[in-house]
């Protein structure tokens, strides 16, 4: 099984979930059973982050960006 990066990027009080750089779910908070989804799909995780959006970000493509690059 492939190892996969993680990333959660929030900003004031909305958040995405980042799976090998594309959003796998976003809203005021990650769905616990989101989470609790991703680890039995993928059981091991290269690494795990949570870095912080840009409001000017959020304002350009509404919410999160379908792809974690086009965050920066």
């Amino acid at each position: 099984m492939e190892a996969v990066k993680v990333v959660i990027a929030t900003y004031d009080d909305w958040e995405g979930l980042y799976v090998n750089g594309e959003l796998r779910t976003e809203g005021h908070s990650i769905n616990l059973h989101d989470f609790v989804d991703l680890i039995n799909d993928h059981k091991v995780f290269e690494s795990m982050e949570v870095v912080e959006i840009s409001e000017g970000c959020l304002e350009e493509h509404g919410n999160c960006p379908m792809n974690l690059d086009d965050m920066y």
